[in-house]
């Protein structure tokens, strides 16, 4: 559903339609990563793991490892896959696995890891700071070879988008998934990428740090955005089915 705005458009839209605020925010956003697993793998360095009656301090876990987490009638088996013997059985329905340089399915990962499961399966969500998160957006919602001021409009625009998803499902076990569905986090674009074009992504969100899109009555603005139209464009209510007029760079008809 999301992609990138053309630069033009963005920047008219910051400046025009809509009030820009600044905060100095340590919000935390959950991104689904995973949805209806039953397994998973996780490495990292200091792994530390909460469950509801178990606890295995950074000590235990202090190098590179790499854990497998299956989700068992018990409630989860973990295991160490560099030393099997190591074995723990948590109970309950959620997980909270975090550490340092995190891996999931062998890709990169950032925050605590909340695992939360639905009977024989569960759900994955990163749990994250913000500002983080837009890491792994940009260089996935935009080409990081476009204008700098083009990044930091989409980087205005995702912070606005993100958190008014966040105040609307605030008591939600997550506030957006990692694909089109809300927008696009693949932190591997950012991780993966090299060192002129991380060091571009981190420019346009510390340029614009905390500023995002306000309605007059300072609630964050939805920033829908795209990739292409099919020709013409229109008001997001025909579109994503919102019910307010969203101030729309449009065709006139």
């Amino acid at each position: 559903m999301l992609r990138f705005f053309t630069a033009f458009a963005s920047l008219y839209f910051v400046s025009t339609l809509a009030h820009a605020q600044v905060i100095e925010s340590q919000d935390k956003i959950r991104v689904r990563i995973f949805k209806a697993r039953n397994e998973i793998f996780i490495s990292g360095f200091g792994l530390r793991i909460q469950g509801e009656d178990l606890v295995i301090p950074n000590e235990i876990l202090p190098k590179n490892k790499k854990l497998r987490v299956l989700r068992v009638p018990e409630g989860w088996s973990v295991t160490n896959i560099s030393d099997p013997t190591q074995k723990d059985l948590y109970k309950g329905d959620r997980l909270r696995i975090s550490g340092d340089l995190l891996k999931i399915e062998n890709e990169a990962a950032a925050g605590d890891q909340l695992l939360i499961a639905s009977g024989a399966k569960f759900d994955l969500i990163s749990e994250l700071d913000l500002e983080y998160y837009l890491k792994g957006v940009l260089p996935s919602e935009m080409p990081v070879q476009w204008p700098r001021e083009s990044l930091k409009a989409q980087a205005v625009a995702a912070r606005s988008y993100a958190m008014s998803i966040m105040a609307e499902r605030s008591r939600e076990p997550y506030h957006v998934d990692d694909t089109t569905h809300h927008q696009v986090f693949h932190l591997e674009n950012y991780a993966g990428a090299d060192l002129a074009a991380r060091e571009k992504v981190e420019a346009a969100i510390a340029g614009t740090k905390g500023v995002y899109l306000t309605h007059s009555n300072g609630d964050p603005y939805k920033t829908f955005f795209h990739s292409d139209c099919g020709g013409s464009t229109e008001e997001p209510k025909f579109v994503w089915a919102v019910g307010e007029k969203n101030g729309t760079v449009k065709d006139e008809r």
